[in-house]
């Protein structure tokens, strides 16, 4: 989304997305930002997806480009603000809320893998990285929300879509990561986040289960995941 410099007025669900992206731009020293979105452009994941990787620039610091008080969003420079990290996992929970202030007491919203469960027990398969044939898992969700990641999916050249905005490269250590937690834009945002920061720093700020796929495909996941690996 390209921001021109000026004073902007967040709606509620906007304000808890912003709140959710400062506070893990402190825990992760700048490394999960909104700000990326320039340099995944840079890169050739552009509006037009053409692919084709440019010179690059620094990602701009949170309070070089913006500040962010109550629901007054003021924007210092121009910028192209991503919120990929947790964008539709935040729909996903406002279309959860419609349907539970609808008086619908159990359903399941799946928003492309990012999955909010009410009432009723889900169980959902965990993608082969590698072979996306296969399944590596199973895991039974009873209430919350399910999201993944992994670099398969959005891949081009030496890039996929979780980049380092320090290193400005493409994350190589964990390929995938899968997450429960209460809503779906926390799990969104975790699933990310673990790419670029160590899973015990962020279970000392979250409440989440986890599973990890490092680059030898060696996992490395919470006990309610453990439960559903397959064997081998």
């Amino acid at each position: 989304m390209s921001v021109k410099n000026g004073d902007y007025m967040v709606a509620d669900d906007g304000v808890e997305l912003i709140k959710l992206y400062q506070k893990v731009y402190d825990l992760s020293d700048g490394r999960v930002t909104p700000l990326v979105g320039n340099l995944l452009s840079d890169l050739g994941y552009d509006s037009w997806y053409s692919f084709q990787p440019k010179p690059t620039h620094p990602v701009l610091g949170w309070s070089e480009a913006m500040d962010f008080e109550g629901t007054s969003l003021r924007i210092k420079r121009p910028v192209l603000l991503d919120f990929g990290a947790a964008g539709k996992g935040c729909l996903v929970d406002i279309i959860a809320k419609l349907l539970i202030d609808s008086g619908i007491n159990q359903f399941c919203v799946n928003g492309g893998g990012d999955m909010y469960i009410h009432n009723h027990i889900e169980k959902v398969g965990l993608e082969n990285p590698v072979d996306t044939n296969q399944m590596i898992g199973v895991v039974e969700i009873s209430g919350g929300s399910i999201c993944a990641s992994a670099i398969n999916r959005r891949k081009w050249g030496a890039y996929h879509h979780v980049v380092d905005p320090i290193t400005r490269l493409s994350t190589d250590k964990i390929v995938a990561s899968w997450v429960v937690a209460e809503t779906a834009m926390l799990a969104d945002m975790i699933a990310t986040c673990l790419f670029l920061v160590p899973v015990e720093k962020m279970l000392k700020e979250f409440d989440f289960e986890y599973l990890l796929l490092d680059s030898k495909m060696q996992a490395a996941c919470s006990k309610l995941f453990e439960q559903g690996l397959f064997a081998g």
